[in-house]
């Protein structure tokens, strides 16, 4: 959980993002890139974090694609 802390800097980069795919992904890369140091494919991303951070962010489990979520978002 520590991995998922939301900063302001951290929130205002999320905030920039247009849709609640690229919010939720950006928040798994960043999380598991501080975690790790080093990115990860989206098909490595686990089902309980993209729950998690669909939570944190306020953002409908539902409305999150991550098959159309871009790796160089």
């Amino acid at each position: 959980a520590v991995c998922f802390a939301i900063d302001d800097v951290l929130d205002g980069q999320i905030k920039k993002l247009r849709n609640e795919t690229n919010k939720v992904g950006f928040l798994l890369q960043y999380a598991y890139f501080k975690a790790s140091r080093r990115f990860f494919l989206i098909k490595r991303f686990r089902f309980e974090d993209i729950q998690y951070a669909s939570k944190l962010l306020g953002i409908s489990f539902q409305k999150v694609k991550l098959q159309q979520y871009k790796d160089a978002t």
